[in-house]
């Protein structure tokens, strides 16, 4: 039974960390449509969805480094700064993410 629990944890885990590298594309494509005006309203839509779930389950996954950071973006978009500091915040956190499934 516990071998059975670890065996789909590991392969949570791998799911989990493939579909980081999908959001890390995802957000320096949307920092870069930021820098040049053309983020719709859906993207920041999505990429607050995405910074969401991305602050709720990375320590669950064993990459808690990323919660702060993706807490961060989700609060600028929130508030909506100014999208220079969203565009940075958003590209910061996709080196986070490098960082972390480089590592």
């Amino acid at each position: 039974m516990v071998e059975a629990i670890n065996g789909r944890i590991a392969e949570l885990t791998v799911a989990f960390t493939r579909r980081l590298a999908s959001e890390m594309d995802m957000l320096e494509k949307f920092g870069r449509e930021l820098e040049h005006s053309t983020a719709d309203t859906a993207m920041f839509d999505h990429v607050s969805h995405v910074v969401h779930r991305l602050a709720g389950s990375s320590r669950v996954f064993g990459f808690g480094e990323l919660t702060a950071p993706a807490q961060e973006v989700e609060a600028l978009i929130a508030s909506k700064a100014a999208p220079e500091r969203i565009a940075a915040g958003t590209r910061q956190l996709a080196e986070d993410i490098r960082r972390s499934i480089c590592s």
